[in-house]
């Protein structure tokens, strides 16, 4: 789930939420570890695939962006953020939302789709087919989801590129959500 769309109150349910998705994700890792393929040596390679992941998954928002309905939505998708402070909007949101959804959408669910398909290609897709259903609210057009299931495939690509570094696409998606905050979360 995707804290943004929400504002005020439900925001900090939705983070709660968040938490939550990390300690259960921490838990399955540490209680399964050979189930779960990654490393988490992040290398110079990886963080240029981590921004070359990020920039591209912001140039799809910027063009998207010019879709009135995507423009509206994309603004309510920053609601929560406006009038935080700006520790919380480029530090603690970004981190928040980053980390628990990539170990979700990008390690454990892949993970345990690929167990049962034993295909890496149906596990990229339907793990991001799970990210963009996460994006689904009520009063936002299906140009929400249909984009995050496009950034969902960007951070699997950013995942498989760097070797199963799980720290480049949370590092993508952590630059990726303060280019979008920065750009829609303003007051």
């Amino acid at each position: 789930m995707h804290s943004s769309y929400h504002f005020g109150k439900t925001l900090d349910l939705v983070l709660k939420f968040e938490i939550a998705a990390f300690l259960g994700c921490t838990i399955l890792i540490a209680l399964y570890p050979s189930i779960f393929r990654y490393n988490l040596q992040l290398s110079f390679k990886g963080f240029f695939i981590a921004l070359a992941g990020a920039i591209i998954a912001y140039a799809l928002v910027l063009v998207l962006n010019e879709h009135k309905n995507f423009n509206r939505d994309i603004k309510l998708f920053h609601r929560g953020v406006i009038g935080r402070p700006l520790f919380f909007k480029f530090f603690w949101y970004p981190l928040l939302v980053s980390v628990p959804e990539e170990l979700l959408f990008r390690l454990v669910l892949p993970s345990i789709i690929l167990i049962t398909t034993r295909d890496y290609f149906v596990s990229a897709v339907f793990s991001s087919l799970l990210f963009g259903a996460a994006h689904i609210r009520k009063g936002v057009t299906t140009l929400i989801p249909i984009f995050a299931f496009a950034i969902g495939l960007i951070f699997v690509f950013v995942l498989f590129a760097s070797d199963n570094n799980i720290l480049t696409p949370i590092l993508a998606h952590l630059i990726f959500t303060i280019l979008r905050v920065s750009k829609f979360g303003r007051d």
